[in-house]
């Protein structure tokens, strides 16, 4: 049996959250262009084709690894739907967002986020 924690913060988050959850998005859209481009959804030929590309983002190298996997999800659905037969614009993330199972934790009522060389 697995235990998943599923944490709802109801706070206002600080510029650096703010940028760096843009940050976050931006590398997911930027995936996803680079799966639409090369016509692939797989996970493993969407990290080979996109890890080196997002050396440009000053971020912590797994939060580019979740990145690939979420741009991959989303593509893979995509790919599904047109299977189906259903039109779909090209996809891409509004919403500033991030998603990771490393590193976070929770001490208390304190979440901590890590940005690299500070916590939030």
């Amino acid at each position: 049996m697995k235990a998943i924690k599923s944490v709802r913060q109801s706070c206002v988050p600080d510029s650096h959250i703010l940028d760096f959850l843009e940050t976050f998005r931006d590398m997911v859209n930027h995936c996803i262009r680079i799966g639409l481009k090369n016509d692939t959804h797989a996970l493993k030929r969407l990290s080979v084709l996109s890890y080196r590309e997002l050396a440009q983002y000053d971020i912590l190298s797994y939060y580019k690894l979740c990145a690939i996997s979420k741009a991959a999800g989303i593509l893979s659905n995509r790919r599904q739907s047109i299977k189906r037969g259903i039109n779909t614009k090209n996809p891409y993330l509004k919403k500033p967002i991030l998603i990771s199972c490393y590193g976070f934790k929770l001490e208390g009522n304190i979440f901590k986020i890590p940005l690299g060389d500070t916590i939030f």
